[in-house]
């Protein structure tokens, strides 16, 4: 379809609009890595998303501005509203936003150093005393360590003093009890041999 060149020129000034709302989206991600520092991997990261959605929303762009189609003039107003708005306003908001960040870290330091500075004096102070406390704790936990060893020793030792009382007189018994049966089948053996030797005895 051949389109006027009233239509083209209002397309190329949408264009030029629509990049320069990309740099505003892609300056959105610059301030977040001004706040927070970012590792190499997960700006890589960020990019890629950029990309993605910028990709998502110029093909929703051309198809809402020209029925889908993509024409060379559109994607040139695209990029020279994106690289305008970089050099001229981004570059002026970005200044600007790293100044807001710096002054409001710079406030927040104070104050967080404002509010923890008697925390921190009050811990250089009593610094002395706490390692006091500190040494007199490990000689009580060393104290305890030997303590326990010792007990622990002495307990193992009584208890086998004890375990070798009670195995010997288990064995006294056993031999005593062995002993007196010895000693009563030898009695009965006597015996029964003296009986047999008067019967004889007798016959003769």
């Amino acid at each position: 379809m051949d389109l006027s060149v009233n239509i083209q020129l209002w397309q190329f000034v949408y264009a030029l609009l629509f990049g320069a709302f990309l740099g505003v989206f892609y300056d959105v991600f610059r301030i977040i890595r001004n706040i927070i520092n970012n590792g190499k991997m997960l700006i890589i990261f960020e990019d890629i998303i950029y990309l993605f959605v910028s990709s998502v929303l110029t093909f929703c762009f051309a198809f809402f501005i020209n029925n889908g189609q993509l024409r060379f003039f559109i994607i040139i107003g695209i990029v020279l509203g994106l690289i305008v708005y970089y050099f001229t306003v981004g570059f002026i908001v970005m200044k600007s936003v790293n100044f807001i960040i710096l002054l409001l870290k710079k406030i927040f330091g104070f104050v967080f150093a404002l509010i923890i500075f008697p925390f921190v004096k009050i811990f250089v102070l009593l610094k002395p005393f706490l390692r006091k406390i500190l040494k007199f704790f490990q000689k009580i936990n060393f104290f305890c360590k030997k303590l326990f060893l010792f007990c622990k020793k002495n307990i193992m030792m009584y208890i086998g003093k004890v375990f070798t009382k009670i195995f010997k007189k288990g064995g006294f018994r056993i031999e005593a009890q062995n002993r007196k049966r010895k000693s009563i089948k030898a009695s009965y053996v006597c015996n029964n041999y003296s009986s047999s030797c008067t019967g004889s005895n007798r016959i003769r």
